[in-house]
């Protein structure tokens, strides 16, 4: 019986990199949808010059700030007296991949509390309700009638 649970704890003692599959498949879900949101948001409040570029300099400085994270990470963290950073090395076993993802949720739990104030004060430039086309007024509707 002993060997048996020794097993099991050895097995999922170590960790594998197909754990991160489904990570990166709900990060290909939400790229996927928000880019057609952000797509309509340049289009329609955007300037005239900035309506094309605005998305793609919206992900270029993303990748970029991405991979300034993870160098910083690892900066910071091998300077601790580690040898090893949190990210460097193959062997995930050995790396703090773990803690770099809570990073990551702290992160984005403040981008998302950023979006909520500055979502809340924003102002349309263009009119986004939908026109009645009897009265050839503007209504507000839900979209559970449309």
């Amino acid at each position: 019986m002993q060997n048996k649970v020794a097993s099991w704890i050895h097995l999922l003692r170590f960790q594998c990199v197909f754990w991160l599959v489904f990570q990166f498949f709900f990060v290909g879900v939400v790229d996927v949808t928000s880019f057609v949101g952000l797509l309509e948001f340049f289009y329609s409040e955007a300037s005239i010059g900035m309506k094309s570029i605005g998305s793609s300099l919206f992900y270029c400085m993303a990748a970029w700030l991405v991979t300034l994270l993870i160098q910083l990470v690892n900066r910071v963290t091998r300077d601790g007296g580690r040898k090893q950073g949190w990210l460097d090395g193959a062997n995930l076993n050995r790396s703090k991949l773990d803690s770099f993802y809570w990073l990551v949720c702290v992160i984005e739990l403040l981008s998302f509390l950023g979006y909520l104030y500055w979502a809340r004060r924003y102002v349309y430039r263009n009119d986004q309700r939908v026109v009645d086309k009897d009265n050839k007024s503007p209504v507000d509707c839900d979209m559970d009638e449309i």
